[in-house]
């Protein structure tokens, strides 16, 4: 690789997203480990890193670093916040993760100097997904350019065989840190007769045959479905899934099929829609309509649902979890969908994670009185944004929010909490997209009733 064309890269970079590394990150969903010997440009003494980088399907991080001070002596233990950047603000190829932020030391003290790196990363495309992998450690020179630094060993591993390395883990963190504990947290008990008999339907909706959607929306479908049957079988309940979709996309056919629907008083209903949305100039609703025509000489006044009435007809179900969630514009008629920059994002695993926090799930979809929620992922009047490699946008962090929360140890999961972060993320990156002449503005709206 040209490290030297990385770094003419560099310097042109534009800052897209801050990630806070070791705030309320405690889990991840593939890991690097580094070993590397590094010398400074103003001094000739050599010094031994050791850097722990995890990586998540949302873009979040998680990095320490230890080393031993070559004047004192002591040991130092550190943690980095890094910024998210890309190499050229024509293409995202090239990614970087680097520090702008003054290192908080966990173990030593602050005085001498401390080598904080930069990271780059490659895209990778195979014939399931794009994602991105570490191409080398950087240092940063006197001049501003970058060089590469000469690696002695690196290890990958991913969240599903991450306790086979627990002796690379146990070099950054104690057994009281939250990620030690996330990693050897015990599961809940389970579900009990009664809660087993619960069943999660979901109604997924997607226009996969539109030419200038069809593909990301296609990816949205893959991931929602996939998604709750995982979670199904890890809570042990029945899924009964209903796709629209394809050829199968009318507006009669679901309007019957919600009709019909007779969940009990324990169930799960959840309403998924991945298209094309709009309103009307006179809409008091502040949710989009749905747009289900399949070619344009269709009627778009007649072919469509408002995302709100959807919400109001599940309701009437009585479910105790009732969720309706749109990731579409909810702009006038006729705007082109913004395409942005893909994630830094790696790998998919195979199961999300590595333990099933049940006690989490029945939190969140077995709460003691009814819950519904209902999900715009844009407000008024702005366009929703996505890309063919990742899909959506809001549908991935609001999935990489929810995985985390069913696959974590954290005692206090919010569904107000999760949607806020998945919208605050949204937003950061519907800014790699153009929308008219400045950058995209993407704000989901949301309701959560009761407040939890």
């Amino acid at each position: 690789m040209n490290f030297q064309k990385i770094g003419s890269f560099f310097r042109g970079a534009i800052f897209l997203i801050l990630f806070s590394i070791c705030g309320g990150e405690v889990s991840a969903q593939h890991y690097y480990y580094f070993d590397l010997n590094y010398t400074s440009p103003d001094s000739v003494t050599t010094v031994n890193y050791q850097y722990f980088l995890g990586l998540n399907s949302d873009g979040s991080t998680l990095c320490r670093v230890r080393y031993l001070d070559p004047l004192s002596q002591e040991d130092r233990l550190v943690k980095i916040e890094l910024l998210d950047t890309l190499g050229s603000i024509r293409n995202d190829s090239i990614r970087f993760l680097v520090s702008d932020q003054k290192p908080g030391f966990i173990i030593g003290s602050v005085d001498g100097k401390f080598f904080i790196p930069g990271v780059s990363f490659l895209k990778i495309k195979d014939s399931l997904e794009t994602y991105y992998e570490p191409a080398a450690i950087l240092s940063k020179n006197n001049n501003g350019t970058w060089d590469s630094v000469s690696i002695q060993s690196r290890i990958s591993f991913s969240s599903d065989d991450i306790l086979m390395h627990l002796d690379v883990v146990n070099a950054f963190f104690d057994k009281n840190d939250p990620f030690l504990n996330y990693l050897l947290f015990t599961n809940g008990k389970g579900l009990n007769s009664k809660q087993l008999k619960t069943k999660l339907y979901l109604i997924a909706v997607a226009n996969t045959k539109d030419a200038s959607i069809g593909v990301s929306t296609k990816k949205d479908l893959d991931k929602i479905t996939s998604n709750f049957d995982l979670i199904s079988r890890k809570a042990g309940i029945q899924y009964i899934p209903k796709v629209f979709a394809g050829n199968n996309f009318f507006k009669i056919d679901i309007e019957k099929y919600i009709k019909s629907l007779r969940p009990g008083s324990n169930d799960i209903v959840i309403f998924y829609y991945s298209g094309h949305g709009f309103r009307f100039s006179d809409d008091l609703s502040p949710y989009p309509r749905i747009s289900l025509r399949t070619t344009f000489i269709q009627d778009l006044a007649i072919n469509n649902l408002v995302l709100e009435d959807i919400y109001n007809s599940l309701l009437k179900k009585k479910a105790k979890v009732t969720m309706v969630l749109g990731d579409c514009c909810n702009e006038n008629i006729g705007r082109i969908n913004p395409v942005g920059f893909s994630l830094l994002r790696p790998r998919s695993t195979n199961e999300g994670g590595i333990r099933f926090n049940t006690d989490n799930f029945i939190k969140l979809f077995m709460p003691d009185k009814r819950l519904s929620i209902l999900v715009g992922s844009a407000e008024k009047n702005q366009l929703s944004v996505g890309n063919p490699e990742l899909g959506g946008f809001y549908t991935n962090f609001f999935l990489a929010e929810l995985m985390k929360n069913l696959f974590d140890n954290n005692e206090s999961p919010s569904w107000i909490n999760m949607l806020s972060i998945a919208r605050n993320n949204t937003l950061n990156q519907a800014r790699t997209a153009i929308c008219g002449s400045g950058r995209c503005v993407q704000r989901a709206v949301m309701s959560v009733v009761p407040p939890f």
